[in-house]
């Protein structure tokens, strides 16, 4: 879809970074792109992540004012590792290669797996309503995505 409306790597890395929900779908979706369009859905969906930090904790503090009604998302915690490492350490581009391919294999085999949890039996148990309402969100946000990657 992003060679057939001409966009660049920077503008489909950011168009599946705002369309796209799940993480793992952004970055694939990219990696297939290119890596550089990788490199910037994984940025732009990681910023996304990270705010999620804040909203958990005032809107927990704001309703229930329960601290074990949210957990905190430890997957987070590594993104944060793994900023200050890279901006402590001038780490070999050799060993940054190594780490690029383990993760793009471990971002597939994760795929794999999550693919192969999905029984047709399950999607014959949706309601229809759902499944409108998942396609009218998509036909939205697609779009709605698109001109704002075009306009940044």
């Amino acid at each position: 879809m992003g060679h057939y409306l001409g966009m660049t790597d920077f503008q489909f890395g950011a168009w599946s970074a705002l369309a796209i929900h799940d993480t793992s779908s952004v970055i694939g979706s990219a990696l297939i792109y290119s890596d550089e369009s990788a490199q910037v859905a994984a940025t732009l969906k990681l910023g996304r992540t990270i705010w999620i930090i804040p909203l958990i904790l005032i809107t927990n503090w704001v309703f229930n004012r329960e601290t074990e009604a949210t957990k905190f998302p430890r997957f987070i915690l590594f993104f944060i590792i793994a900023i200050v490492i890279n901006t402590l350490f001038n780490i070999n581009s050799e060993i940054l290669d190594i780490f690029k391919l383990l993760s793009q294999s471990f971002l597939i085999l994760g795929l794999f797996c999550i693919g192969t949890q999905f029984q047709a039996q399950e999607l014959k148990a949706i309601n229809g309503r759902p499944l409108i309402l998942a396609l009218l969100i998509w036909f939205m946000v697609i779009p709605a995505a698109y001109f704002l990657v075009i306009h940044l």
